[in-house]
């Protein structure tokens, strides 16, 4: 089944299939949002019942999300999204890009997807698979091409990543020192695996910057040699301490 009728069946109440690129006769406005309320507080009838508004399809997304994480997202919880990420030991990171340059990331994301009509609705994009992709569209699993997906995508993604401990802001060549700088010398013995477990080096020296951008190189990111949210990630995924990951394996940066 091609991924643009899935999307559009998760879309439709009833779950069947429309005609290709036919939104759902409900628009994501035309329903109540039922997500405020706390999880067991719902009567327990209508809490079975699939929520398609743009609210409702952004929660489940992100219980999506999270579950992939082994964490739990509460809607009816005040706090945000990343709020609730950041309190379970991850953080967010949002933009606006391209179906490669999450493969490069190669993390598990919520995508923001658009209808014929404009309607916005979410799903959750679980694996990636050459040109097959799976994914979460409220609360169902579904399996297909990603031509379709990109067709309604509207390039807005956001993923969790997992930072080391005391880490605030990105490592700069020579401008950075302390306990993420032996995190990093640590990886790069893993990586390299050298005989001595690293961790020793407490500044962000040339020899280091050197190691990370011939890293970064590898990994198809941008040798600049400045440790950011990006580089983190590949470092963690290829030492397989990052998470879930959208291919199988620990990562492209070896």
């Amino acid at each position: 089944v091609l991924l643009l009728a899935a999307i559009v069946a998760g879309y439709n109440l009833h779950y069947r299939i429309k005609a290709p690129l036919s939104p759902s006769p409900e628009t994501p406005s035309s329903r109540p949002a039922t997500t405020n309320n706390a999880p067991g507080s719902a009567n327990p009838t209508t809490a079975k019942t699939p929520d398609h508004t743009l609210v409702g399809t952004r929660d489940r997304a992100y219980e999506a999300l999270f579950l992939l994480w082994d964490m739990t997202y509460d809607p009816g919880d005040s706090r945000t999204m990343c709020e609730q990420a950041r309190s379970q030991g991850v953080r967010c990171m949002e933009g606006k890009d391209t179906l490669d340059t999450l493969r490069t990331i190669n993390k598990p994301a919520v995508l923001r997807l658009v209808d014929t009509k404009g309607g916005e609705y979410y799903a959750t994009l679980i694996s990636l698979d050459g040109d097959i992709g799976t994914y979460s569209m409220a609360g169902e699993k579904r399996t297909g091409t990603t031509k379709e997906i990109v067709e309604r995508w509207s390039g807005d993604y956001l993923l969790l990543w997992r930072a080391p401990q005391g880490w605030k802001e990105d490592l700069r060549p020579n401008k950075s020192e302390g306990p993420v700088v032996a995190w990093l010398d640590k990886q790069l013995g893993r990586i390299q695996k050298r005989k001595s477990a690293g961790g020793q080096k407490k500044s962000y020296d040339d020899d280091m910057v050197k190691q990370i951008r011939e890293f970064q190189r590898k990994a198809g990111l941008t040798a600049d040699g400045i440790v950011g949210p990006m580089t983190i990630i590949k470092i963690a995924d290829v030492t397989g301490d990052g998470g879930p990951t959208l291919r199988n394996g620990k990562g492209s940066g070896t």
